[in-house]
């Protein structure tokens, strides 16, 4: 999931769930669950990747 703020973040959950639902006939939610992270800083990022196992370009 891109960086967003909170409406890009629903709109693309929205369109997320409505290409699962057209293709798999099920819900987004039926194989993922949803994780949210309000970055305030760089620091929390590389905290947030390191422990993710993600990397800062």
């Amino acid at each position: 999931m891109p960086l967003t703020d909170e409406l890009g973040l629903a709109g693309y959950l929205h369109r997320l769930e409505l290409d699962i639902r057209e293709n798999a006939g099920r819900s987004l939610w039926d194989f993922a669950s949803q994780q949210s992270l309000v970055v305030k800083t760089e620091a929390q990022v590389a905290e947030w990747l390191a422990r993710e196992g993600g990397a800062i370009d």
